[in-house]
């Protein structure tokens, strides 16, 4: 690993350093080459879930290092991370510019989203996807049979009919089964001060999604609470254009209001 990008380990955690804080990290050959290196580690040691991604110094990075550009071109590496990324979850932990954030998440996601949306006060906007009554008023279904289909071996012996759904999500969006599950085996908190919420939210789910059952009571509990309905299941309603061009027409919309 080179100097530019340094790695730590914290339990099941690769924290990533970008490491050039005199030039505010700015992307060079070297550091582009040390950080798919780092991201090589995270996906491909089991012992690994998540990656932090974070900057030395005053701020997160500058973008392109124009010095070095201009000398010898597109840094070596950067294509190969912006064309592969990772395989495995990866947070942004940046410091000093971010002072809006408009929040996205569906399913786990869209609980840890919930959980931001009432503290963060740079939060501008909250998309909650998947999600229903159940996050209000508490778990609805079995989440330990889930956790073990995520982690059985063989995923042809899972009898359960919503942990096979979530096996096979799992496997096609290549997640860490292991992750997931020590998520689902975590005692649930339901979330508090959804009342303070201020800011635009959209509640996206599938028409055909008992997973979001009674989402109305996740609506009350929110003020000015929007409910996008589209066609599907938990695990094909993410899939459907008519997910995604609800959720452009949303941000997009906050956008305009932000610019007025």
């Amino acid at each position: 690993m080179s100097d530019e990008v340094l790695t730590e380990r914290r339990e099941r955690v690769l924290v990533i350093t970008l490491n050039r804080p005199d030039q505010m990290n700015s992307i060079n050959t070297a550091l582009a080459k040390g950080l798919v290196a780092a991201i090589e580690e995270l996906d491909g040691d089991p012992g690994l879930s998540l990656g932090v991604l974070t900057g030395a110094g005053r701020g997160f990075s500058a973008g392109m290092d124009l010095k070095a550009f201009a000398k010898e071109g597109t840094p070596q590496g950067f294509q190969t991370y912006i064309e592969k990324g990772s395989q495995k979850p990866m947070i942004a932990a940046i410091e000093g510019f971010c002072d809006r954030i408009d929040l996205v998440g569906y399913s786990m996601g869209a609980h840890v989203s919930l959980g931001v949306a009432t503290e963060e006060t740079r939060v501008r906007s909250v998309v909650l996807g998947g999600i229903g009554g159940a996050t209000v008023t508490g778990a609805a279904f079995d989440r330990s049979e889930i956790a073990d289909g995520l982690i059985v071996e063989d995923a042809s012996t899972i009898t359960n009919a919503r942990a096979k759904g979530f096996r096979r999500f799992a496997e096609a969006t290549k997640a860490d089964r292991f992750a997931l599950a020590a998520v689902m085996r975590a005692d649930g908190v339901r979330p508090t001060g959804l009342d303070r919420i201020a800011v635009p939210c959209m509640v996206l789910v599938g028409t055909e999604d008992d997973l979001a059952a009674n989402v109305h009571d996740l609506l009350d509990a929110i003020p000015g609470a929007k409910l996008v309905t589209v066609p599907g299941d938990h695990l094909s309603a993410v899939a459907e254009p008519a997910f995604a061009e609800a959720l452009v027409d949303f941000l997009a919309g906050v956008e305009a209001g932000a610019s007025t």
